[in-house]
């Protein structure tokens, strides 16, 4: 059965617009009320079937065209298809022309240069992920609780002018951001990704930031002490697989003659990176007192058991201290164990490490509370 409304579809817009635009024409509250829930998932992705495709055309006629049913792709180490699943608008372009653009839906297209603002695919008022709802083609925010009118984003940080390759490289990248131990990565028919920009820049910011990236190697050479019976190319093997997933050249990885990759900041990731800290600071990061802090010690010095106290400003070796607290059972003076001494000392150690290499840390410490504080970083 034909729809009763049927206005024509716009040479720019995106299918799953134009169905939205039906739906809005015809009364309905949502796609759901006329088409197969199923069908409009297909058409967000651009894989319809033959099937599929029937049912459209048996619904709205002969105004959409089979070549308006498929979107072309673009190989990536994380896609075949460089389309999005989620919607992406600008919300200057939707309040003058009511419709939703198939260009936005490209994960190469990071800008309207009309407006020159980003793309916007959240709601900066509920933080909501944008979904196909009708309320977008008023510019308002999908989530019903919200209901806002969706602002624009500025060019703040992420540039605009990066092409797909560099943009597919942001985004294998921004797997490894938080995360040093992927050892392999998703392969999407179509990518799918919220808050897409945020995410787009913390790719580039491990591929461009020296700070950024020295803390992600930093990380992965604390992770590897775990794995230390394993051959070096074992332990860093993420770096491996960032490395053999990019394609471009970046700051802080530059393509060698031979098509490798080293790293502007250290050739290779070294293994181990040295770093001492005061004892002192170590016991007020940790919430312990003096006579912990010898027991701790005693892992990877013995002769610490001899001593009454530790002198404050005595230097501590991260590194090796490190390696121990990564595994909370290790045993130390009379079979306690780490937990034992004091609670989450390997998670705090972890976070302080990291920290004090990238010259991000702050410290909030108060006798009062019982040397208590909180690592605080940027």
């Amino acid at each position: 059965m034909l729809l009763t409304v049927t206005p024509p579809m716009i040479d720019d817009e995106c299918l799953p617009s134009y169905l939205l635009r039906l739906t809005q024409r015809n009364g309905f509250s949502s796609t759901n009320d006329w088409l197969n829930l199923h069908t409009f998932h297909a058409a967000m992705t651009g894989h319809l079937s033959a099937r599929q495709t029937d049912e459209l055309f048996s619904k709205v006629g002969d105004v959409i065209t089979s070549n308006q049913c498929v979107f072309s792709g673009n190989m990536s180490p994380l896609f075949i298809s460089p389309t999005l699943l989620q919607p992406r608008i600008c919300p200057e372009c939707i309040k003058e022309y009511g419709y939703i653009k198939s260009e936005w839906l490209s994960i190469n297209n990071l800008v309207c240069f009309k407006h020159d603002c980003l793309l916007v695919d959240y709601c900066r008022h509920c933080h909501q992920q944008l979904q196909w709802s009708i309320s977008l083609l008023t510019n308002q925010c999908s989530n019903p609780d919200c209901n806002k009118s969706i602002n624009l984003s500025s060019f703040e940080t992420l540039p605009s002018d990066l092409t797909i390759q560099q943009i597919s490289d942001c985004l294998v990248a921004q797997f490894f951001y938080n995360k040093v131990d992927v050892t392999i990565l998703p392969k999407l028919k179509n990518f799918e990704m919220n808050h897409f920009n945020n995410q787009l820049m913390m790719g580039y910011r491990l591929l461009n930031d020296k700070k950024t990236f020295e803390k992600w190697l930093a990380l992965l050479n604390l992770k590897s002490l775990q794995h230390r019976e394993f051959p070096e190319d074992i332990r860093l093997y993420p770096w491996q697989l960032l490395t053999k997933s990019i394609q471009c050249n970046w700051p802080n990885l530059n393509r060698t003659t031979d098509g490798k990759f080293e790293s502007t900041s250290s050739k290779a990731p070294t293994y181990p990176i040295p770093l001492k800290i005061p004892a002192e600071q170590l016991m007020r990061s940790l919430g312990i007192s003096t006579f912990q802090l010898r027991d701790v010690l005693s892992l990877i010095d013995q002769s610490y058991l001899s001593n009454k106290r530790v002198s404050p400003k005595r230097q501590i070796d991260m590194v090796a201290l490190s390696s121990k607290l990564i595994n909370n059972s290790t045993s130390i003076k009379k079979g306690r164990t780490i937990s034992e001494v004091t609670s989450d000392n390997s998670d705090k150690l972890t976070e302080l490490y990291i920290a004090i290499m990238s010259n991000t840390i702050s410290f909030n410490y108060s006798p009062k509370q019982n040397y208590k504080t909180s690592i605080t970083i940027s």
